[in-house]
């Protein structure tokens, strides 16, 4: 088990950042942003692996943040934002 140093600077998760979406909701996202970007760059796929693999809202947010302040697609990641606040 890793101990989280108390000095550190980095930001503590939330618990409800480790909050596990249903499938059908990750299935239906991936699958809009496949069909959105359909050559998926590498960068995107090694996002979407751990968000599909964990299911968690912390990789959600990580691959929303990436669609849109590196691949300029923000409304794909406001698609993926209103899902988390269902």
């Amino acid at each position: 088990m890793f101990l989280r140093d108390p000095n550190s600077s980095l930001p503590h998760p939330h618990f409800d950042d480790l909050r596990q979406l249903p499938e059908h909701t990750i299935a239906e996202l991936v699958a809009f942003i496949l069909s959105e970007v359909p050559h998926v760059p590498h960068t995107l796929g090694l996002e979407l692996r751990p968000f599909v693999e964990s299911r968690t809202v912390i990789d959600a947010r990580r691959v929303s943040g990436s669609l849109r302040h590196v691949y300029g697609r923000p409304g794909l990641a406001q698609d993926i934002d209103d899902a988390l606040s269902d």
